[in-house]
């Protein structure tokens, strides 16, 4: 009995849908555009999501790179509870080439990590 209580939970996801898994993707991009815009004041582009299961992770991973420039590669991790960016992986010489905006958000907590 338990273990069919365990296999339908684990094959119906803890009762999260794809739905929700658009929602809480559409709006951890639109966090994502937001920040480099209010920060960077450049435009991204978002290709590919990864929304972890709750039970491991209440995170949602994305991966994507300046608008234009594909090689300009960026990665954040959003914490899909609190809609508040977690982590932010960006290209060697992001800094240099985009410079942060004085006056943009001002969370010490969040540094900018390079990703080769």
């Amino acid at each position: 009995m338990i273990f069919l209580l365990i296999l339908s939970v684990l094959l119906v996801g803890c009762g999260k849908s794809k739905s929700d898994d658009s929602i809480i993707i559409e709006k951890a991009k639109q966090i994502g555009i937001e920040y480099f815009k209010k920060n960077y004041n450049i435009d991204v582009v978002f290709t590919e999501f990864k929304v972890m299961p709750s039970y491991i992770d209440s995170m949602v991973t994305m991966h994507g790179h300046v608008q234009g420039a594909e090689t300009e590669t960026i990665y954040l991790m959003v914490n899909y509870r609190t809609y508040e960016i977690d982590q932010v992986y960006v290209f060697d010489d992001f800094d240099k080439k985009y410079p942060k905006i004085e006056g943009g958000d001002g969370d010490p907590s969040l540094k900018d990590k390079h990703k080769d």
